[in-house]
């Protein structure tokens, strides 16, 4: 009887427990959906990444997370978790579409249409009513065929685009690094005034102390004022700690966008790397079947032509070597600029301390040093000025080879009985990877997306 009743009290235990467990993980996972419906999507992913990782065979714990990212633009972290539900688990019909409807969508925003395509089309074969799939589908397939029909760019505008995205990673990357000096500075400040705060209260409650055991009025009212004036320096200490923790707060959200557009960057300069070959191996083609067209001898013209291409093709790889050493000349000026700020705070807590024989020795060298960082700087400032002279030197050699390009082709175009061109296409440039849209498409939906639910309600859409 006694192990009877031992039993039932262990089954119970058991059941309350899950029953706990159980709870307690539909409720973090809800806390995850809530901020993701307040559109935070960096802590829903959080949240919502961290109950996936703990319990990895709960299918809408995972589904959720995996919307989180890609809400957050990691579409890579959301592809992994949406391919991982397809490999690893055995999942309803209704589940699985869904999951290849999301995973088409993360594809999509990597660039991978194709594949986009394929998944979207697979997803409508086990459900094909639900219209999302079939909206996006089209869209994409749309997308796709203006893409197409899209002029093919030349080498030179290719060029172009790449030299500017480039650019453009650079000065993310510069404001980037601002930003978390500025993040650095904004802690600093934090604990700074955090500190003044805590010495405040700490002086105000000994002052509070020796006002309760002070039998004499005057001394009372005086030590009455000056808690009062701890308390005023405690309430100010305590503004400026917020308000540098608000500040703190923002860069790091700009680090988060920083980091998206890095991340939009350097996709865009892969596919304007992978169009710059095709322009280059276009550019032989053609030359190829015109060199196989024209039986002619070689005339000075054509010599001249070659000469003039040689030099154009030195000119731009010396400008390339200037560019490339300006790069290094940067980054050693950032290095030492940034050193110069090291050694400036060393000196900032120097001067806090106690002014003793070792410290004043220590201000010196510190000098010294500091001295020499911005004469680094100075000689570095002074060499970048001379590469960017012989940057313009070899622009303008490659403008005037350019004209003389010009006349030689206008030459040997009459010579030759040929008509010149009268107007030459000129492409735009394509500054992003998804600029294939027209106005109209612009002011469209685009994709469309489903909105993530708690896991309780199990009739409804995670995405």
């Amino acid at each position: 009887m006694k192990i009877k009743i031992l039993l039932i009290i262990f089954l119970l235990a058991a059941f309350a427990a899950l029953f706990f467990f159980s709870s307690k993980d539909t409720k973090n996972n809800n806390a995850g959906v809530d901020a993701f419906n307040k559109n935070d999507f960096a802590d829903a992913f959080d949240i919502l990444n961290n109950e996936a990782v703990k319990h990895p065979d709960n299918i809408n714990i995972v589904k959720n997370a995996a919307g989180a990212a890609y809400k957050t633009g990691d579409a890579e972290t959301a592809e992994k978790l949406y391919e991982g539900l397809l490999q690893k688990y055995d999942i309803s019909n209704s589940d699985k579409a869904e999951v290849l409807y999301n995973l088409a969508n993360a594809k999509f925003k990597k660039g991978e249409y194709a594949e986009a395509e394929k998944l979207y089309k697979e997803a409508l074969k086990i459900n094909p009513a639900d219209k999302d799939p079939k909206y996006n589908l089209e869209f994409l397939q749309n997308m796709m065929k203006r893409q197409n029909k899209q002029p093919q760019q030349n080498k030179d505008d290719v060029q172009k685009n790449l030299d500017k995205n480039r650019q453009q990673q650079e000065e993310n990357k510069q404001k980037s690094e601002n930003s978390k000096e500025k993040e650095q500075q904004a802690q600093q400040q934090e604990n700074e005034s955090r500190q003044e705060k805590d010495d405040a209260q700490k002086n105000r409650e000994e002052l509070q102390k020796q006002m309760n055991s002070e039998q004499d009025e005057q001394e009372r009212e005086n030590l009455k004022k000056e808690i009062e004036n701890q308390q005023n320096k405690e309430e100010q200490a305590s503004q400026k700690e917020q308000e540098s923790a608000a500040e703190k707060q923002q860069e790091r959200q700009n680090q988060q966008e920083l980091s998206k557009e890095d991340k939009r960057l350097k996709a865009e300069e892969k596919d304007l790397e992978k169009q710059l070959k095709e322009a280059q191996q276009r550019e032989r083609q053609e030359n190829a079947k015109k060199q196989k067209t024209d039986n002619k001898k070689p005339d000075d013209n054509t010599k001249k032509q070659k000469e003039n291409a040689s030099k154009s093709e030195e000119a731009r790889r010396k400008e390339a070597e200037e560019r490339s050493k300006n790069k290094e000349l940067a980054k050693d000026k950032a290095d030492s600029q940034q050193k110069q700020k090291e050694l400036e705070q060393q000196m900032r807590n120097l001067e806090k301390e106690a002014d003793t024989p070792e410290n004043r020795k220590m201000k010196e060298e510190l000098k010294k040093e500091i001295k020499k960082q911005k004469e680094v700087q100075r000689n570095i400032d002074k060499q970048m000025r001379q590469n960017d002279e012989k940057i313009a030197q070899q622009q303008q050699k490659q403008q005037a080879l350019q004209k003389e390009k010009e006349e030689l082709e206008k030459e040997s175009k009459k010579e030759s009985g040929q008509k010149s061109e009268s107007d030459k296409t000129n492409y735009a440039h394509i500054d992003t990877i998804l600029n294939y849209y027209n106005e109209e498409d612009k002011k469209s939906e685009k994709l469309r997306h489903k909105q993530l639910t708690p896991v309780l309600e199990q009739s409804g859409k995670d995405w």
